[in-house]
């Protein structure tokens, strides 16, 4: 019995340290993605909002700074009234942390948004996104959005 105990305590050690390492950027920023898109579906103005570093800047790419965190959370609350349903598909995430920087990351995706009342979209549009994003802590937050 005790020839057992080195191995299983190196595997349970080894088990331990996984669960300490970080996530990697990569998959913690699609993992954010995913909270975002699921917070517009569903109308969590707050959650989309926990996903944005508070110095964020956004907007289309002829004007990019022209909303910060609190624009969000309006352009988001006028959304959630005029629309009962609102559909979000985000394709070909794509992610490249910054060489210089481990603590940034560059994303780029293709978003189909549409919006209803009833079953059948009356609105729909499709958006080319870049997102510039941060470390804060051990979370990463979306600084910068781009869309066109």
């Amino acid at each position: 019995m005790p020839r057992f105990i080195a191995p299983l305590a190196a595997i349970l050690l080894s088990l331990a340290l996984a669960a300490c390492s970080r996530t990697p950027p990569e998959q913690a920023i699609r993992e954010a993605v995913g909270r975002i898109e699921q917070g517009i579906a569903a109308h969590q103005n707050a959650a989309v909002r926990a996903e944005l570093a508070e110095a964020f800047r956004g907007g289309p790419a002829d004007d990019p700074g022209r909303l910060d965190k609190a624009g969000v959370q309006r352009l988001l609350a006028g959304y959630f009234l005029r629309y009962k349903h609102i559909g979000v598909v985000v394709t070909g995430v794509t992610v490249e942390p910054l060489a210089h920087a481990d603590d940034q990351a560059w994303s780029d995706a293709s978003v189909l948004l549409t919006g209803a009342d009833g079953l059948i979209p009356e609105a729909g549009r499709h958006y080319r996104v870049r997102g510039l994003w941060v470390r804060e802590g051990s979370d990463w937050r979306l600084r910068e959005l781009h869309w066109e």
